[in-house]
């Protein structure tokens, strides 16, 4: 073989390898095109489930302010104006000692339904408003 064929021969392989090379950027060109725009897109993707999340634990800390805030008043004015009008009452009716007793537990019995009521109603409309 002379020179001027062994010339050539390197001359087709040398443009056949920047050929490859030429390719091979491209594909790491759009390989690093596509992994800037999806984690472009996952960073927006988790901010936005952040986002949701912290509404949420915003609705719940409402949700307990208000329960207990509600369950509060409950057991503390209603409850007192309870024990006020019942010790009047027995004063004036002369109402025995069972029938206190019997009247007091179905008074927290009344109050401890009216929470449980509150309760379910609450976690209701939480759930409605979580979803």
């Amino acid at each position: 073989m002379s020179t001027e064929e062994t010339m050539k021969i390197l001359e087709r392989k040398i443009e056949d390898l920047s050929k490859q090379l030429g390719a091979t950027q491209k594909l790491i060109s759009d390989l690093t095109e596509f992994l800037a725009n999806f984690t472009s897109h996952t960073a927006q993707w988790i901010e936005e489930r952040r986002k949701e999340a912290e509404k949420k634990g915003e609705k719940r800390q409402f949700y307990f302010y208000t329960r207990g805030l509600v369950i509060g008043l409950i057991f503390g004015v209603i409850g007192n104006l309870f024990v006020s009008y019942l010790m009047k009452a027995v004063e004036i009716l002369n109402i025995p000692d069972y029938g206190w007793v019997l009247v007091t537990i179905g008074a927290l019995a009344g109050m401890l339904i009216l929470i449980w009521l509150f309760e379910r109603e609450t976690k209701k409309i939480l759930k409605e408003g979580l979803t």
